[in-house]
């Protein structure tokens, strides 16, 4: 029960659930049948609109071709007004060009006559310094004519003043020549008395060398006597000594024959003695040594002292070698003071002697600057008048060449000013051809402008257009592909019919046919969107062409600007430049009549500067013939101050050269002096080491004689040590042995003795030549002294032979003093022989050119007035040429200026037509852009009917599925199938 009641439950569920979805079926197909009738009546709107947009569209079309006809007119119109002024600016520019030639001939023509004047002032200014020229040649020639005399009496005296020169040169050479041969002779003495003085030192250095070798061999056999007497002493006691142990020995043998208690009485004492002799021995060792130290002492002392004194000797040698070269250059300082104290007192009154000279000639040098003065004052006031009138010639040329000089620079001004308006005029042209076409540049940018505005509208309207076809394109694919599925949904509903359809092949065909027609429309999207991309591109590239148009027509309207500036600002640049030229033209001819009025000054004051000149060169002949007088005086008193400065100046040599020689002297004494005591010095020096040696010496002598006397009483001692040895040692030999001992020691003292006697007879023979060579000391000491004495009688000899050579060579040097200075004046007085005898041939030649120049500055005058008169004829032709050559000038303007305003006339209508040609265009450009927004409306309204129409297709096609669902037959299918495609196809067409 429970399950069929829930059963039950669930159907009546199922029941509502299905009414309500059948409700809500049936509310959504009403809507959808209201949405579908909307958009019906929105798609007959939108088709309406079409429909007036068109007959809108061909209205304007219509006007743009009328339109385009008046622009072709108007262009046409522009052309032919632009090829007239292109005729007149051709016509102009020729005329333009004669002008332009015409005044090129004419300004040559002006600087012709301008070279041509200056020619002809250049030729008569040439006249008058040719004028000036031919009185200064003749003046010129009068004054040297005056000036051979004056030559010719001066080389005279100049000839005397040579020969009495060249004999007194001879003079003094040939006193040089004696007195050369003399110093020679002198010279030569001076050498042999210094080779002896230097053979003599030579021999003073010989013989205190041998002296020293004496005193070394002195000294050498000194200690050999020594060692010999010792030698001797001690073979004495040993003499003694045997003779002692002789007698000993026989004492023994006598003892030991007759007393035995004696014998060992004396071995006893033996030993004592033995013992005592030992020490004695001992005590006189430390004696000997002793005294062979301080012997040894004394003699380290003495080396010293001997070598210190045979420096000493060496030192005095050289000292007084120093002494005597210090005298010698004391006496010939004191020599050469005497002398140059001579000279200065002889400059001093060689200097009195020209002072007095010089006083009388500056007295006559006066008298003549006197009357000098005068002349010169009549000379300045003559000067001073034609200072005046020089001046007033100065400036009236000054004035003259300025005025010449600002005509020249007025006409050069004129010229420029001439060229600046001609300049001016072209620039003026040149900126009113800028201006034109500047404008025509403009009309033709703003044209550019606008077609780049409608070719940016038409690229717009042909995109939209396309992005139309495109969106249109885009439909249909829809449409088809519903169309292609509804097709395959029939064919389906067809095969799932139990009962086979007779249309089955139909439907079949019908899908192919729609999937063709897909296919078709995808291609045709496809090619929509790459024709849509082109003209989207088009489209950028038009509004890029169009910015840069917009930029090119800124630019060129500011450019226009300007060149308008420009073309007002050349013309009040011509305008300037006109009133300049007329201005220059005026004050060109004030100037003219200037210069006519400062050449006649010119020649009135030249005239009275000539006469005045004249006057002046007369007053200036006396003036020359003083001041020739005054110049030979001041020569006279410049060659005696000369020769008194010269002299002044070396007595002031002479003077400082004497302060030098006499300090130079006291030097010299003062070094010999100091040379003469430090020799004093020295020598007391050399006796005090002397004494110290001969002190020394006698010590060591005392020394050795006490060494030798200890030695003695040493051998003696050592013989007794001997003979108490032997005694005790012979004490134990038999009496057979001590007898033959005996004979030994008999033998040994004979050979003692002869030792002895050949050592006294070296003693001896050592004292004979120890006391000839104490002779041989004494006589090199006395020829020491001997050669001493000899050196200084030489060296007296030498420096008197000195002050002789002195002296000649100081009087040869005063004689070729007063020979340079005779040479010196000697080849001044050649040189001014030459000089007087080129300024004699030099004169001559001027006169002789003096001569030449006369006569062809006559020529010269004559051809000036010749070229003169002809260059005033050729400034008379050009003046004339120059009066044809305007007005012609004139005429071409006339003609330039009818030109100018024919081309202004054009022009105005040139304008005129431009500015309705723009004003077409204008027209032109609003119509296409009216023609171009139509354009545009009618491709958003057919997008517009395109989106309605793909909107009603869907909306139709969902009321088809829902009725679909709710069973409706294959009849009504069929004919919203058909109905369906029939708007499809409908709208496709639109």
């Amino acid at each position: 029960m429970s399950d069929s009641s829930s059963s039950e439950d669930d159907s009546d569920e199922d029941a509502i659930d299905e009414e309500e979805q059948e409700r809500q079926e049936e509310d959504a197909l009403a809507q959808l049948n209201n949405t579908i009738e909307e958009l019906s009546k929105e798609k007959e709107r939108v088709n309406s609109e079409i429909q007036k947009l068109q007959a809108e569209q061909s209205s304007l079309k219509g006007d743009v071709t009328k339109n385009e006809a008046l622009v072709t007119e108007l262009h046409a119109e522009v052309k032919r007004h632009k090829e007239k002024l292109a005729e007149i600016e051709k016509e102009l520019n020729d005329l333009e060009s004669q002008r332009v030639h015409l005044e090129e001939e004419l300004e040559q023509q002006e600087r012709v006559r301008e070279e041509q004047q200056q020619e002809l002032e250049k030729q008569i200014d040439l006249l008058e310094t040719l004028q000036d020229k031919l009185d200064e040649l003749e003046e010129e020639k009068k004054r040297l004519e005056e000036h051979q005399e004056e030559l010719e009496r001066e080389k005279q005296e100049v000839e005397q003043k040579i020969a009495e020169l060249q004999r007194e040169i001879q003079q003094l050479e040939q006193e040089i020549k004696e007195m050369l041969q003399r110093i020679q002779q002198l010279e030569n003495e001076i050498k042999r008395l210094q080779q002896e003085i230097e053979h003599l030192q030579e021999d003073i250095r010989e013989n205190e060398r041998k002296r020293q070798e004496v005193e070394q061999k002195i000294e050498q056999l000194a200690q050999t006597i020594v060692n010999l007497e010792r030698e001797r002493d001690r073979l004495e006691t040993e003499v003694a000594r045997i003779d002692d142990l002789i007698k000993r020995i026989e004492l023994l043998i006598d003892m030991k024959q007759n007393n035995i208690e004696e014998f060992r009485q004396l071995l006893a004492d033996l030993q004592q003695e033995l013992q005592k002799a030992q020490q004695q021995q001992e005590q006189i060792k430390k004696e000997i040594e002793q005294l062979n130290r301080q012997a040894v002492q004394v003699r380290n002392e003495l080396k010293p002292l001997q070598n210190q004194l045979n420096q000493l000797n060496q030192e005095i040698a050289r000292q007084q070698n120093e002494l005597r070269k210090a005298i010698e250059a004391a006496e010939q300082a004191k020599q050469k003071f005497n002398l140059k104290q001579q000279e200065s007192t002889k400059l001093q009154q060689e200097e009195r002697q020209y002072t007095s000279q010089i006083e009388t000639k500056q007295q006559e040098h006066t008298k003549l600057q006197g009357e000098k003065q005068n002349l010169e004052a009549e000379d300045k006031r003559l000067n001073d008048e034609l200072k005046v009138l020089q001046n007033n010639l100065r400036t009236a040329e000054t004035n003259l060449d300025n005025s010449t000089r600002k005509l020249i620079e007025d006409k050069k001004l004129l010229q420029q000013r001439e060229e600046a308006l001609k300049t001016a005029q072209q620039k003026h042209r040149k900126a009113e051809d800028d201006l034109r076409k500047q404008q025509q540049v403009v009309t033709d940018l703003k044209r550019d402008l606008h077609l780049a505005k409608l070719k940016e509208q038409q690229c717009k309207a042909e995109e939209q257009k396309a992005q139309a076809e495109v969106t249109l394109a885009e439909q249909t694919l829809r449409m088809e592909e519903a169309n292609l599925r509804l097709a395959k949904f029939e064919l389906r509903l067809a095969k799932l019919d139990t009962n086979p359809s007779p249309n089955l092949a139909a439907k079949e065909a019908a899908v192919q046919k729609c999937q063709a027609a897909v296919q078709k429309a995808r291609n045709g999207l496809r090619n929509s969107k790459n024709a849509h991309q082109k003209k989207k591109q088009d489209h950028e590239q038009a509004q890029t062409n169009r910015k840069k148009v917009e930029e090119k027509v800124q630019q060129a309207e500011k450019n226009l600007e300007a060149r308008n500036t420009d073309a007002i600002n050349k013309k009040k640049e011509v305008d300037t430049a006109q009133k300049n030229v007329t201005d220059q033209k005026k004050t060109i001819e004030q100037t003219n009549k200037n210069i006519e009025t400062y050449r006649k000054q010119r020649e009135d004051l030249t005239k009275q500067s000539k006469d005045k000149r004249t006057a002046i060169n007369n007053v200036k002949n006396q003036i020359n013939t003083k001041q020739k007088s005054m110049e030979e005086t001041q020569t006279k008193i410049n060659d005696l101050t000369k020769k008194r400065t010269a002299v002044t100046q070396k007595k002031a040599q002479v003077e400082r050269e004497l302060t030098g020689l006499k300090t130079e002297r006291d030097t010299k004494l003062n070094e010999q002096t100091q040379k003469q005591n430090k020799l004093n010095e020295s020598k007391q020096t050399q006796r005090n080491v002397n004494a110290q040696v001969e002190q020394k010496r006698g010590s060591v002598a005392n020394f050795e004689r006490n060494i030798t006397q200890k030695q003695q009483m040493e051998n003696v001692i050592k013989g007794k040590i001997s003979n108490a040895q032997e005694n005790v040692k012979l004490a134990s030999k038999s009496i057979i042995e001590l007898k033959s001992e005996v004979q030994q020691q008999r033998t040994r003292r004979d050979t003692t003795e002869k030792q002895r006697s050949k050592c006294e007879q070296d003693l001896q023979s050592s004292k004979g030549k120890i006391e000839s060579l104490e002779n041989d000391k004494r006589r090199h000491e006395e020829d020491h002294k001997r050669l001493e004495r000899d050196i200084e009688k030489k060296h007296q000899d030498l420096v008197e032979k000195q002050n002789d050579c002195q002296q000649v060579q100081y009087k040869v040097e005063q004689n070729r003093n007063e020979v340079q200075a005779k040479r010196t004046e000697f080849e001044q007085q050649k040189q001014r022989k030459v000089e007087l005898t080129s300024a004699l041939n030099e004169n001559k030649r001027k006169m002789r050119a003096a001569d030449s120049k006369i006569k062809e500055t006559n020529r010269k005058v004559d051809r000036q007035q010749r070229l003169k008169e002809s260059a005033e004829s050729k400034v008379r032709e050009t003046e004339q040429s120059i009066k044809s050559k305007e007005k012609e000038l004139d005429r071409l303007n006339k003609n330039i200026v009818t030109i100018e305003q024919k081309r202004t006339d054009v022009e105005n209508l040139h304008q005129t037509a431009s500015k309705k040609r723009e004003e077409a265009e204008g027209k032109q450009t609003l119509l296409k852009n009216r023609l171009a927004d139509c354009d545009g409306k009618m491709a958003t309204h057919r997008a517009q009917a395109n989106r309605v129409s793909r909107d009603l297709i869907t909306k139709e096609r969902e009321r088809y599925k829902r009725e679909n669902k709710n069973t409706t037959s294959d009849k009504n299918i069929k004919k919203e199938v058909k109905k369906s495609r029939t708007n499809a196809n409908r709208q496709q067409k639109t």
